[in-house]
């Protein structure tokens, strides 16, 4: 797995964590009527409403069960998070801090790979 999808990774558990901690009964329920509003806009055998049903099932979970499965580095919950019903929970402080601690980090040869496109690119608009 390559360090750019590893710190989306671990910047969505980290969204999610903050999440975890506001888990109440107002938020489920907000969010179950927006699945469940969503669930009617596309159809039943698409994978995004498979997604969707499996939040809404998981969401039936008592809190501190939701709270511990959202975080968790799992291939399933990897997976879901891609599609979470909780964007907006955290506020953009919040979300530029988690990105600031995940900075993202390009390995020699990708820059080098970078530069050559770049003179590539370069070289075809002074044409």
């Amino acid at each position: 797995m390559s360090h750019g999808h590893r710190r989306v990774e671990l910047i969505s558990i980290d969204l999610h964590q903050i999440v975890a901690t506001r888990l109440d009964e107002e938020l489920l329920g907000s969010t179950r009527v927006r699945l469940s509003e969503w669930l009617r806009t596309v159809p039943a055998a698409s994978p995004i409403a498979e997604d969707w049903r499996s939040w809404l099932e998981l969401l039936e979970q008592p809190i501190p069960v939701i709270a511990q499965r959202i975080v968790e580095d799992t291939e399933q919950m990897r997976h879901m998070r891609q599609n979470t019903p909780f964007a907006g929970v955290a506020s953009e402080g919040e979300r530029q801090a988690i990105l600031a601690a995940h900075p993202l980090r390009i390995s020699a040869e990708e820059m080098e790979r970078n530069e050559e496109l770049v003179k590539i690119l370069g070289a075809r608009e002074d044409s």
